[in-house]
């Protein structure tokens, strides 16, 4: 068998698609700052949801304290 009560195989199925946007290359990130902060706001934005995801699945099931 491939998992245990404590631990699961993780399947590929599993994991969600991210599209990125492409950038524009004839931006400069220490040039044109107005351009690059949508993009940094999205990415920083992407990155708490799946801490909070993670936090909220061990909640879920009583690791957390």
């Amino acid at each position: 068998m491939l998992s245990t009560k404590k631990n699961q195989l993780k399947l590929f199925s599993d994991t969600k698609i991210v599209r990125h946007i492409g950038l524009k290359l004839d931006k400069n990130p220490y040039l044109d700052i107005e351009y690059f902060k949508p993009g940094k706001f999205r990415q920083q934005a992407l990155k708490l949801t799946g801490w909070y995801k993670t936090r909220w699945d061990k909640l879920q099931d009583g690791l957390c304290a």
